[in-house]
């Protein structure tokens, strides 16, 4: 009893400790994202970093103190709405995006033209702040506003309320540097950073939905078991025309899978009827994912 109590107080130890270094990990990957392209080029992405980058180039106060500052009301907003682990993780990785924003202001930046500071800054700020979610923390900012937004509205992914957040910023870096092109090249930074930061907490599970309409199911099915190891669910339709009954298998399987299959399916039914659909997240048996909660 006393090992298995060890083993499992030592699983939890290291899971604990995992997520903490994957933040870190996260937020020196956004801070050197941000020092490196975005504030050289005053790119605002959005949110706390984005307003930071504004006051930094105004009042010229560094950018780790600004990023803490203007994160505590959000962070009492956050708390309030989802707990004090989510919160402490949350402080944890912002105190750590500070510490390595502050550490990366004295290393010298290299020279790069607008559009590849937006585009490198904007894929790495949004691998970091992914990152950090997959952890079950955020960065502070918009991450936590548009965390508690998605609860309740979450049909609208993740990436796509942090652009909707974001865009009220990069209108304001527009308005006060003057300058069309700051505007619009953020704008691309900003598209950069929510693909990403969707493709890292989505996207790891890409597949595809594939609907086959044939007389020989049965057979189509056995092979599919047999040679991708991919289980198959039969769908019982009509056809409107004819009116006669339809066996319909819907099988899901990742984007390398497809040529394979089929080539299997029309193997055995050249007059099979094929289907593809991309499937936006899937999870289950062959398709297991990181979680992002913050538990």
């Amino acid at each position: 009893m006393n090992e298995f109590r060890n083993d499992v107080n030592t699983n939890y130890m290291w899971n604990f400790l995992k997520k903490y270094i994957i933040m870190t990990f996260g937020s020196a990957l956004l801070a050197f994202g941000i020092s490196e392209f975005l504030v050289p080029n005053r790119l605002a992405v959005g949110g706390v970093s984005g307003l930071a980058t504004i006051v930094h180039y105004v009042m010229n106060v560094p950018m780790g103190v600004l990023v803490m500052l203007f994160n505590v009301p959000i962070f009492i907003m956050g708390a309030l709405a989802e707990g004090r682990e989510f919160l402490v993780k949350s402080v944890y990785a912002t105190l750590m995006l500070s510490v390595f924003l502050q550490i990366m202001e004295k290393i010298p930046v290299g020279e790069y033209d607008f559009l590849l500071s937006a585009l490198y800054g904007g894929v790495l700020s949004g691998a970091g702040i992914g990152i950090v979610l997959v952890a079950g923390g955020t960065t502070g900012g918009t991450d936590i506003v548009a965390k508690i937004l998605q609860k309740k509205i979450p049909s609208v992914s993740f990436g796509v309320m942090v652009m909707l957040a974001d865009a009220v910023v990069i209108t304001l870096a527009t308005v006060v540097f003057g300058n069309l092109q700051v505007g619009l090249y953020s704008a691309v930074a900003l598209f950069a950073a929510t693909q990403t930061i969707d493709y890292i907490t989505q996207g790891v599970n890409f597949a595809h939905a594939v609907f086959i309409i044939s007389e020989k199911h049965e057979q189509i099915c056995e092979r599919i078991h047999q040679k991708l190891n991919r289980g198959a669910t039969a769908l019982y339709g009509a056809g409107t025309y004819e009116k006669d009954p339809k066996t319909i298998l819907l099988c899901t399987v990742r984007p390398g899978e497809i040529p394979s299959l089929k080539s299997m399916v029309y193997s055995i039914d050249s007059a099979a009827f094929i289907v593809t659909m991309d499937a936006r997240e899937v999870t289950g048996k062959g398709f297991a994912r990181l979680s992002t909660s913050a538990n």
